[in-house]
């Protein structure tokens, strides 16, 4: 089928054939309303209201009195909207046969932009595929491609060298970081790897890798002492109460350690000793 490009035809043609909106027919309507007339009756009717007030005696007579302006009011409306109306029919045929027109025209358009797209995303697809296919060729497997790949690779403005030097240049910036790693100064270079291929930020994964660890032996020396403390509570015989002995209450401040504290909790709870905490 041979390509046809309507501009390009159109604008060959003779210069009283081309394409061209032209208005066959346009008289300047003309309208006009009795204006200074009604201007001048209205001014003297209404002057009586210039000094009007609204009193308990005169309600009933103000509610008539606006019910009248109200429809010399609604009178004067409709009867500009009739005119409107009327006056604007032959604009409203011709802007109803315009957009047929336009219509007309963006049917194709909306086609061939439809054909278009198409043809972009099986593009996009393709470029896809060959870019997924040269990150596999690094036989890589640190982070997956999705980490890697970004949404403007599939550009048209970015080209071949373009995206294949930004992936060649992440895949370098992950491997020195991980060289990095086995030179640090840490217990568990595995566990920093890990963290980092999770963020891809050194200065982040360290960052937790740190405080993972710092939590780490913070809970270990709090089991550590916990477990003293309960063997040496284990090993102290509970004090025994006799029977009918008097009790005592207490009130008294003391200053220890976290550690002496959860000694001292033990002590009371194991001799079951009452106590409530009476401050800060």
């Amino acid at each position: 089928m041979p390509k046809v490009n309507i501009l390009d035809e159109e604008l060959n043609q003779p210069q009283e054939n081309i394409m061209e909106l032209v208005v066959l027919e346009n008289e300047s309507g003309k309208l006009a309303i009795n204006y200074d007339q009604l201007k001048t009756q209205l001014g003297r009717s209404l002057k009586i209201y210039e000094n009007y007030e609204v009193t308990d005696e005169n309600i009933p007579a103000s509610k008539s009195e606006r019910a009248n302006l109200n429809k010399l009011v609604k009178i004067i409306e409709d009867k500009r909207k009739d005119l409107k109306k009327e006056f604007l029919k032959p604009y409203e045929l011709v802007e109803t046969q315009c957009k047929e027109l336009v219509g007309m025209v963006n049917g194709v358009v909306s086609k061939i932009d439809g054909g278009i797209k198409s043809f972009e995303e099986k593009a996009k697809e393709e470029k896809l595929d060959i870019i997924k296919k040269y990150f596999e060729s690094f036989d890589w497997d640190y982070v997956p491609f999705e980490k890697l790949y970004e949404e403007k690779y599939l550009n048209a403005g970015c080209k071949t060298n373009d995206w294949q030097k930004s992936i060649s240049d992440k895949i370098m910036a992950i491997n020195q970081d991980l060289n990095l790693v086995n030179n640090f100064d840490v217990n568990d270079k595995e566990l920093l790897k890990a963290y980092y291929l999770d963020t891809l930020n050194l200065a982040l994964a360290k960052e937790k890798y740190d405080r993972d660890m710092a939590w780490k032996v913070k809970f270990s020396e709090s089991k550590e002492e916990t477990s003293q403390v309960e063997q040496t509570v284990k090993a102290e015989e509970p004090i025994e109460v006799k029977a009918n002995e008097p009790t005592y209450e207490l009130k008294f401040k003391i200053k220890v350690t976290e550690t002496q504290l959860n000694k001292l909790n033990n002590f009371l709870d194991y001799n079951n000793i009452e106590f409530e905490q009476i401050g800060e």
